[in-house]
């Protein structure tokens, strides 16, 4: 009888059979984390796209209001009136990340000088982790 070492075929299937069922749970947990973050990404892109634009209103920059207009793919910080009758030319426009929707007002303008927003009312942001909310009041007021 020969003392022949090494693993039998049983002993290989059941080692990899649980490599990949850790290997499974790590990337799960690992997409998890990763689509919580780029949700706090765009929480705080949307916050200080908001500020930006009620900055340059409170500092009458061009004496115009300025504001934020929402779309599927991009945030655009514009100044204007409204997104419709905006100056084009002095449009800062940001891409937006994917897989995260939205409800809410898709646009806001704050008045130049005063800061106050012709919108009151909150967004909502949200993906399959979990979501968040930005408000804004009537005095351009900017809670997260």
């Amino acid at each position: 009888m020969t003392n022949e070492r090494g693993f039998t075929l049983i002993e290989l299937v059941v080692v990899i059979a649980l490599l990949a069922i850790i290997f499974g749970y790590v990337l799960q947990i690992g997409y998890q984390f990763y689509a919580s973050q780029v949700l706090v990404s765009e929480r705080d892109s949307i916050v200080n796209l908001l500020h930006r634009a009620r900055s340059l209103a409170l500092d009458n920059y061009n004496q115009a209001n300025h504001g934020l207009y929402i779309t599927d793919a991009s945030y655009t910080v514009f100044q204007g009136n409204s997104y419709a009758a905006r100056n084009a030319d002095f449009d800062e426009v940001f891409n937006r990340a994917g897989g995260i929707s939205l409800s809410g007002p898709s646009e806001i303008v704050f008045s130049a000088i005063n800061g106050s927003s012709n919108v009151s009312g909150t967004m909502a942001f949200y993906n399959n982790t979990g979501g968040f909310s930005v408000s804004v009041n009537g005095e351009g007021r900017i809670n997260w």
